[in-house]
């Protein structure tokens, strides 16, 4: 996992500056406009991730209508490849698959 963070870091296709710029815009719009949400959303977030605290995602995903979490143990920020098996399962779950 080490090696492959190092490598996704090392890509020099992403603007790192402008990409934290964004997510710096979007923490300063209020949660209550969560609230106008009715699209169904999948917070989905792995348990040991340092990144982006999963409490947050039950804290936001409260203040929409149609909103849940799923948390993946044993994953870190970037579940869809530390988790990729149990990733595709909770999504298709989420959509309306069978598996």
């Amino acid at each position: 996992m080490h090696f492959l963070y190092q490598e996704i870091d090392a890509l020099r296709s992403v603007d790192k500056v402008k990409l934290r710029q964004k997510l710096h815009d979007t923490m300063t719009r209020p949660a209550e406009a969560l609230r106008t949400l009715e699209i169904p959303t999948l917070w989905l977030t792995g348990e040991e991730d340092i990144v982006y605290p999963p409490f947050l995602s039950e804290i936001l995903a409260q203040l929409m209508p149609n909103a849940r979490v799923a948390k993946i143990r044993e994953a870190g920020h970037s579940v869809y490849f530390e988790r990729p098996m149990e990733f595709n399962r909770m999504v298709d779950e989420f959509l309306g698959g069978k598996s």
